[in-house]
């Protein structure tokens, strides 16, 4: 399946402000043609240059509405994420909190274990080496076992043929920039979806009262063992 899109250049729409932010400042799309077995592949990738509010967890977001939409809109057997880690500073590292590693952890085991068969970094600095290997220490096995670093794009081409990769890696794909404003585009089309999710809020009047324990039916939730004589 072909996951290009048809969309009309000329669309302009107010966006959702920290998605448009976030587009600013970095790639992450997923590309247009399905692997052999059926896996779409996904780019990764900072910008050249600084970004002073930059935050892991709206990254996260990001990726989750991008996963929606591709729920939405296809079929495929899973997902391969290529991380391109060439323009991650030391102030990325930093600005990564441990709070923000267990909520990454939590949404690559709990939400996307089933959709991502592997992460691929390339472009990896020294810095950024050692945060991958502390990664590798607080994921469950089947995980780590799906995160790989490459020296080279060479390395990289062992596992995701060249071929499915943008031009900017030698690749038979468009550019990251014309995949980008595709991708942009499309997102536009669900601005609706979001903006409606932004406004749902929680009815605590439907919310069930406490329940009570009871000497004749138990302590409720409490699976306590009883011992017979």
């Amino acid at each position: 399946m072909n996951f290009l899109l048809v969309v009309d250049l000329e669309e302009n729409k107010t966006r959702l402000k920290f998605i448009e932010k976030l587009e600013q400042n970095r790639y992450y799309f997923p590309l247009s043609k399905l692997t052999k077995d059926f896996y779409r592949v996904n780019i990764v990738k900072y910008r050249d240059f600084d970004y002073p509010d930059y935050n892991l967890l709206r990254y996260l977001a990001l990726v989750q509405i991008i996963f929606e939409i591709m729920i939405q809109e296809e079929l495929s057997m899973g997902d391969i994420i290529v991380i391109d880690l060439k323009y991650v500073n030391k102030t990325h590292v930093l600005k990564t909190t441990p709070t923000q590693m267990k909520m990454s952890n939590f949404f690559l085991e709990q939400l996307w274990a089933n959709r991502v068969k592997a992460i691929h970094f390339i472009n990896v600095p020294t810095y950024a080496e050692m945060l991958i290997s502390l990664a590798k220490t607080v994921v469950k096995k089947k995980i780590k076992e799906r995160l790989f670093v490459h020296a080279s794009n060479e390395q990289l081409f062992e596992h995701v043929p060249r071929e499915f990769l943008p031009k900017d890696y030698g690749g038979g794909e468009r550019s990251l920039d014309e995949l980008n404003e595709l991708w942009r585009l499309k997102m536009e089309r669900y601005q609706p979806r979001y903006e409606q999710l932004q406004k749902l809020k929680v009815n605590e009047a439907l919310r069930p009262e406490p329940l009570v324990n009871s000497d004749i039916l138990g302590y409720y939730g409490n699976f306590k063992k009883i011992d017979f004589d």
